[in-house]
């Protein structure tokens, strides 16, 4: 049996008309379930537009991406939205809570986007979680009530809440300071660990990477390396 989460193929993204600025080159890569992957490369390089492309936000010039067996050229924009919604965790380098929620309340939204019944036994599951993450303390805060830690904290448990097939973070700790970057990144590692969710983590910080990582480094829109710890 496979363990294949994400199959790109061929990847091409192209910006322009008249003048055509190539961001992606032939992109061609696998990552496989359960993975803890790094991409690294200087500003421009095709970071973003490579993991909005894996999710879907937005669409190759030419090539296929495939999640769990699903191209997602295939769907239609309604049909990606909720695709991502089920499957996919996203973590920014802001955070995105929605200010008149409470950190409980924002890491619920996406189980009430997917329309699922918010009872006791998932609030005790959100604040378990909240524990686990090291924010229990504020679950009644609302975000202008939290430091930037605690509010990138809220928006990693808001990522994993659904147990999504695939975690993507783009610069997560790009708007904190160094020791609370190097706590999230634990963090992520820990979640990782427990939940055995796929991981792909885009950063410009220096990292040391450990045993089992996998660290691609991407320059002028093509794939340089790609390292197994």
């Amino acid at each position: 049996m496979s363990n294949e989460l994400i199959r790109i193929e061929h990847v091409t993204k192209t910006y322009g008309t008249k003048i055509k600025t190539d961001v992606l080159k032939d992109i061609n890569l696998t990552f496989e379930k359960g993975s803890f992957n790094w991409i690294i490369g200087a500003s421009g390089s095709g970071k973003t537009t490579l993991l909005n492309i894996i999710s879907g936000l937005d669409t190759a010039t030419s090539g296929k991406v495939k999640i769990d067996g699903i191209e997602l050229s295939t769907l239609n924009i309604k049909e990606r939205a909720h695709f991502r919604s089920t499957h996919l965790g996203f973590i920014f380098q802001f955070h995105y809570l929605l200010p008149e929620f409470t950190a409980l309340q924002n890491i619920l939204m996406p189980l009430r986007i997917q329309k699922k019944k918010i009872d006791q036994s998932v609030k005790d599951q959100a604040l378990e979680l909240m524990n686990e993450v090291g924010i229990s303390h504020v679950s009644h805060h609302y975000p202008n009530q939290m430091s930037g830690g605690e509010q990138q904290r809220t928006a990693v448990a808001r990522a994993i809440i659904g147990q999504p097939l695939l975690i993507l973070a783009d610069e997560p700790t790009g708007n904190l300071d160094s020791h609370s970057a190097e706590s999230v990144y634990q963090l992520l590692r820990k979640l990782h660990q427990t939940y055995k969710t796929t991981f792909i983590i885009i950063t410009h910080d220096k990292i040391t990477p450990e045993k089992g990582d996998r660290l691609l480094t991407l320059k002028d829109g093509t794939l340089i390396k790609d390292v197994i710890y």
